[in-house]
């Protein structure tokens, strides 16, 4: 045989060799992708301890992974999503608050995956760009021009809360003052909105039982976000009254300026002949454990239609929350502030090739979601001006080598990075999670530093005696981004969206900010010309 002969046989059995990979890993079946996800669920309730009765999602994690250290990368609605279905973080989006979301056209996860021959549905909440459920492309809002990425889904009162954050002294509750409601009935799907969504999210899993194409669906649902309202159903049969404590209060006068602030335009201050007491704030926390246990009950819905279908054996389920609930403690409610009871979220993947069982302890973010996905679904990750910003969780999920990551190379860090720019915060945040140590940086103020081991509910600030601390995780924070030009960004992009929203009402203005609607309106109401003088003398100064 010559030596031409056995070159030319050598090269084809190379290519034959190649040819036969590509086909085996193109033809291995790829899992159905489900995301079920809730809103304001403390991710800390989903650990031992909790008040809260979560029957179906301990069921969950019994079946798969939950990451019991995993963080927002921004805690609030829309810019908590941006992150997740970007892949990028908050910083490198723009999307500040939950006025300005990603543009339509954005290359979200589940758009790339269609390449991978998968189909899509939301079902749902959405809340991550300018258009999103809720939108209403009627509703006037007052009039104002706005650029396509600023979201109608939110109020203008909300709006106007990210815009005017940093004028000095406009320290005016930019929220309604907030009270538990339990109705005094049996009646258990009281959320409505969400159960039609879990029952539309059946009827899909239904369809697709005997359809071999992969899809990916998000069932996205509100609750338990607040209002804090519920029924004695849940109040009764969802919470083990018996976890439930009174969180420790600090004066006010000693609290960090910047939490002063936001427990200010949380309205814990301005409400006329309103003070809470200690049945009060037990109540609202109470309330909202019953909340997080009905939000389990319509998780489970959609959790039992997956087993009924058999879907269950080839779909991978991701549970998540987009940020958690302040629930009263550091005389907050709500999120929009790095401290522990709002930017800790659940996380938990369960299905086939799915490790059982297991508690991954290392310091997570929603920004990994999208990496991971892209591994299970086996499609590209994007790069360029798309590029990820999280990181694969493949390697703590699957079994052996059931799924790979397209970068086994790069390792998870041991640290987490979460920021914060819009309403209720009268500067940017930025968190560094390490370790036991939160770091937080605040633009403009002294940064705080709590062991979270040995202070899990934030009350001590340990940043005066541990300067070394500091520095290295400041080190590491600059090593990201630069803080103060990613803050003077935002409240660039803040000043520009209101000073184009003012002109573009006109004459309506000060009757718009003085209108009853506003969050704002019992003080405002009380002394509206030196309201207006601090926002005239902020457009006028060069400083945003």
């Amino acid at each position: 045989v010559s030596t031409q002969s056995t070159g030319t046989m050598k090269y084809l059995l190379l290519t034959l060799l190649v040819l036969w990979f590509y086909v085996q890993v193109n033809a291995a079946p790829k899992p159905n992708i489900l995301f079920v996800h809730v809103d304001s669920m403390d991710g800390r309730l989903a650990l031992p301890g909790s008040p809260a009765l979560l029957p179906n999602l301990n069921k969950l994690m019994n079946r798969g992974v939950q990451f019991v250290n995993t963080y927002s990368p921004s805690p609030e609605c829309v810019p908590s999503r941006s992150a997740l279905w970007s892949g990028r973080r908050t910083d490198q989006t723009g999307a500040w608050n939950n006025g300005q979301g990603l543009p339509l056209d954005y290359p979200i996860s589940m758009i790339k995956t269609k390449a991978s021959g998968y189909d899509i549905k939301f079902i749902g909440r959405r809340d991550f760009n300018s258009k999103g459920d809720g939108y209403d492309p009627n509703k006037k809002n007052f009039g104002g021009d706005f650029p396509d990425t600023v979201s109608d889904s939110h109020t203008l009162s909300a709006n106007l809360s990210a815009w005017l954050r940093s004028v000095p002294g406009l320290n005016l509750p930019q929220t309604a003052h907030q009270v538990a409601f339990v109705h005094n009935n049996q009646i258990k799907e009281y959320h409505t909105l969400d159960w039609n969504r879990s029952t539309d999210c059946v009827e899909f899993l239904k369809l697709r039982a005997n359809n071999s194409r992969p899809f990916f669906l998000s069932c996205g649902f509100l609750c338990p976000h607040p209002t804090y309202e519920t029924t004695d159903y849940w109040y009764q049969n969802g919470v083990d009254a018996t976890k439930i404590t009174l969180p420790v209060w600090k004066n006010n006068v000693d609290s960090h300026p910047v939490q002063r602030y936001e427990s200010d335009t949380k309205n814990f201050t301005y409400w006329p002949g309103v003070n809470y007491t200690d049945q009060d704030i037990l109540a609202i926390r109470h309330t909202y454990y019953a909340m997080v246990a009905e939000a389990d009950a319509i998780v489970g819905r959609v959790l039992d239609a997956l087993d009924a279908t058999g879907l269950v054996d080839n779909t991978v389920v991701f549970f998540w929350s987009d940020h958690g609930d302040m629930a009263m403690e550091h005389r907050q409610f709500f999120k929009e502030t790095l401290l522990e009871a709002s930017s800790r979220v659940p996380l938990i993947i369960a299905g086939p090739g799915i490790q059982k069982n297991v508690k991954v302890k290392r310091l997570t973010n929603l920004l990994d979601l999208f990496p991971t996905v892209m591994d299970l679904t086996q499609t590209p990750y994007p790069t360029g001006d798309y590029a990820l910003a999280g990181y694969s969780l493949v390697p703590d999920i699957s079994v052996e080598s059931y799924y790979t990551s397209q970068k086994p190379e790069i390792e998870h860090p041991d640290w987490i990075l979460t920021q914060w720019h819009g309403g209720l915060s009268n500067t940017g945040q930025f968190g560094i999670r390490r370790g036991d140590w939160m770091y937080i940086k605040y633009i403009g103020y002294k940064p705080q530093l709590f062991n979270l081991t040995a202070d899990p509910g934030e009350l001590n600030d340990i940043s005066d005696s541990n300067p070394q601390v500091i520095a290295e995780l400041d080190q590491l924070l600059t090593s990201v981004l630069d803080p103060v030009e990613v803050d003077t960004r935002a409240k660039q992009w803040n000043k520009e969206m209101f000073r184009a929203w003012k002109n573009s009402v006109g004459d309506k203005y000060e009757s718009i900010m003085g209108d009853p609607s506003m969050h704002w309106y019992w003080a405002w109401k009380s002394n509206p010309q030196k309201w207006l003088s601090l926002i005239q003398q902020w457009l006028d100064s060069p400083e945003y």
